[in-house]
Formats: C-alpha cells, structure tokens, sequence
C-alpha cells in the first residue's frame, strides 16, 4: 500500500473516506438503561457513519444476540450500517475479531479502527489515526500497521496477535 504521501491532508481524507472501516463492538447488558446505552450508541454510529463514504463500512458487532441485536437492527435500518450477531456472548474482543473479519470482506479497505459504543473516541479523531497509520506504512515500507489509543493498545496487540518493535 505504501505509494508515498499518504499521509497528507487530502490523502487522508480519501482514505478515511473511501478506504477505511469502523468496527463498533455492541454489549448492551440487561443491568443497564438500556435506552441510554442505545441513545450513546446512536450518536456514536452518527459520527462514524459521517466519516466514511459507505455507511456499510461501519459493522456494529453485537456481542451476544440478547445483549443488543434489536437496538443494533434499529441502527442499522437507520443508518445502513452493516451488522454481525454473536449467538451468545464471548466477551468484546470477540466481538472486535467479529466485526473485523466482517469489514475485511471490502478489499477496497486498508484500515479497520475498533471504537467503543459509548463515544468514548470521538469520530473526528479517526483521521488522526489514518494519517499516523499511512505515514508509519510510507515511512517502513510495511502496511501492517496499528495505530491504537494507549489503553487499548497492549489488549489489542494480544487479542489479534500483533508484535511491536517496541
């Protein structure tokens, strides 16, 4: 993937817009209100949905059919996201491995991000890591690349079994 200047601002954009994917893990335990947890999903489906050219590049992957699949359907006719159901729950990096094997049927994509349902990452932030993932794949000749928020980072190079330079 590498062809030099990836990282610039227009290229970033292109890339957000037309060859990134968003996978957004889906638990909605019956312990909760489950009407704020929807609202919060919602607005964060919103955001992502209006980074991207393809709602269908969002997957929202529920974690076990009874903790979010119809709230995720409702979503999904609204926004024309894509959408995986676990039959029963298997904990959220599952979910994460779910949605992003899902996404990685597109071969038009060459980054998948992995947010949380409560916009805890704001969408805007998504062309940050765009850009840091091209520069690092421009710069190493290498477009096996991640770009995580510093507290995920070390359960996500352990969930897919990714080793760093570090």
């Amino acid at each position: 993937m590498s062809s030099g200047g990836h990282a610039s601002s227009q290229n970033g954009l292109k890339l957000l817009a037309h060859h990134t994917g968003v996978v957004i893990p889906v638990y909605l335990p019956e312990d909760i209100q489950v009407g704020q947890g929807a609202a919060l999903l919602r607005d964060t489906v919103a955001g992502y949905v209006a980074q991207v050219s393809d709602p269908t590049k969002v997957c929202l992957s529920v974690d076990g059919a009874a903790y979010g699949q119809t709230v995720a359907q409702q979503l999904q006719r609204e926004f024309g996201t894509s959408i995986t159901v676990a039959d029963v729950n298997r904990g959220k990096l599952q979910g994460a491995r779910r949605g992003v094997r899902r996404l990685l049927d597109d071969p038009a994509l060459h980054y998948v991000a992995i947010v949380d349902q409560d916009g805890d990452h704001f969408a805007n932030e998504l062309l940050n890591f765009v850009r840091a993932a091209a520069h690092i794949a421009d710069q190493t000749d290498d477009d096996r690349v991640i770009a995580a928020w510093r507290e995920g980072e070390a359960a996500f190079r352990e969930a897919f079994g990714v080793e760093t330079g570090e």
